[in-house]
């Protein structure tokens, strides 16, 4: 089911998950710089999809991207 979502959903998915992910890559790597880079990556590939994601579904599935 394709969803048309705008800029102000992808503000918000951003704000809502951008710290506990950060957190989490930064975890794994203790790299800042491969850290933002890893952000910048999961982020964009939510941006490319964010028609066809899922809501329920999209908090993990960012987090299976970021691995």
């Amino acid at each position: 089911m394709n969803i048309v979502r705008s800029e102000e959903w992808f503000v918000q998915v951003f704000n809502n998950v951008y710290d506990p992910l950060r957190n989490y890559l930064y975890y794994l790597s203790g790299d800042s710089a491969w850290t933002d880079d890893a952000l910048q990556q999961v982020f964009l590939v939510v941006w490319e999809r964010r028609n066809i994601l899922e809501e329920e579904t999209l908090r993990p599935f960012m987090f299976k991207v970021a691995r």
